[in-house]
């Protein structure tokens, strides 16, 4: 995997990277259309990028270089660079955006903030106002509930609530923070409540993992669920092709899965069994 990254580097060299392969471009290159305009070609994005540098060894100035290229692509309030595609309650916050490009509209998702902030925690570089206000995004979101009742709109790149849910409990899992141990506890009682109604099996195993994480002491039951190698209807993520758009009639339309492309990767469904087992191995006593 690692031997790849080089190939979704930034086109020009820097140290950001991509959905997609960038030299050259090879954006959805399955696909019969989209794959032969430049309209349909992303910029390079703080999820992948945070993901490329917390799995592989990433020097100390790389980091903080890219902890002052984020400021620029975060929320800027009252100015041509602010959010149009969130609720108006957070379009004061200087959180970071999704994207790097400079005419991309401002995103924010909490899942990518989440592996974001990861990143940045687990550097330990100094937290600055982009940081604070992120983190009071992300504590919000679970605060109003808006992770259970509008998960795409507060995560256009994911959009579940067991998938917003699974990426809070690696960041929590790992490190206190303040804020947002103050939603601890409401986050796990969600967790639990949709694991006793949820049918999808994959959907299950992110949930059990996420309470595992969540509450070290927390007690799985080893038949569960059943653990399965592919599940058809599961997706872990995908791209909302309206989504970025400022538009209303785009805004309106983006929620509705006919504009959605839908991922799915078997190999990747068995690291999220694998880290499941691990996980119940290490929490060995079951009720």
């Amino acid at each position: 995997m690692i031997a790849n990254y080089p190939d979704f580097e930034n086109k020009d060299g820097l140290k950001t990277y991509n959905f997609w392969k960038t030299k050259p471009s090879k954006h959805f290159p399955d696909g019969y259309l989209f794959r032969h305009f430049d309209h349909f070609r992303i910029p390079d994005d703080i999820d992948d990028t945070a993901l490329v540098y917390l799995t592989s060894a990433q020097k100390k100035e790389e980091v903080i270089w890219l902890k002052d290229k984020l400021k620029n692509h975060a929320n800027q309030p009252n100015s041509r660079k602010s959010i149009k595609n969130i609720f108006a309650h957070y379009e004061h916050l200087q959180v970071y955006s999704t994207w790097f490009g400079k005419n991309m509209p401002i995103e924010f998702d909490v899942c990518a903030l989440c592996n974001l902030m990861y990143l940045i925690l687990k550097q330990d570089l100094p937290l600055n106002q982009h940081d604070e206000d992120t983190f009071v995004f992300l504590a919000s979101v679970i605060e109003k509930d808006e992770f259970v009742n509008f998960p795409f709109q507060v995560a256009h790149n994911y959009g579940t609530t067991p998938l917003i849910i699974y990426h809070y409990a690696r960041l929590m899992g790992n490190f206190k923070i303040p804020i947002l141990e103050k939603q601890r506890s409401k986050i796990i009682e969600t967790a639990k409540k949709l694991l006793l109604k949820e049918n999808n099996k994959l959907n299950q195993i992110i949930l059990e993992t996420s309470l595992m994480r969540l509450d070290n002491n927390l007690f799985i039951n080893p038949q569960s669920s059943i653990l399965i190698p592919h599940s058809s209807t599961f997706s872990y993520f995908f791209a909302g092709l309206l989504s970025a758009y400022e538009n209303p009639v785009a805004r309106f339309l983006a929620p509705f899965r006919f504009f959605h492309i839908h991922w799915e990767c078997e190999p990747h469904n068995l690291c999220l069994i694998a880290e499941n087992l691990a996980l119940r191995e290490k929490n060995t006593t079951f009720e």
